[in-house]
């Protein structure tokens, strides 16, 4: 399992700063507009999810025979890295919400 973090953690750390911005963007979106404004975040975060999987397979094909060789699928690869940042997200998401209604 340390393998498996550590390799978790090779593939994912390109991409913190670009996943917290579409998080940080969206959490403000809820964070001025409400509960409402989640309409336009939740497809504004899966369009990282999206652009994330674009631009690793597209730039970065290569690297996958290093974590096949490792034994890690990519689908798990994948999976393993944006569910942990999408339940973040969610909770955030939830947290600003309520930060919202509870002070607007």
């Amino acid at each position: 399992m340390q393998k498996t973090r550590t390799l978790l953690f090779q593939f994912y750390k390109p991409f913190l700063y670009y996943h917290l911005s579409f998080s940080g963007l969206s959490l403000y979106l809820l964070l001025s507009q409400g509960a409402i404004a989640f309409i336009l975040a939740l497809p504004l975060k899966m369009m990282g999810y999206v652009g994330f999987v674009f631009y690793q397979h597209y730039f970065h094909q290569r690297e996958y025979f290093y974590y096949r060789n490792a034994g890690i699928s990519m689908r798990r690869l994948y999976l393993y890295s944006c569910i942990p940042d999408f339940c973040l997200y969610s909770l955030l998401a939830c947290l600003s919400i309520f930060i919202h209604n509870r002070y607007a």
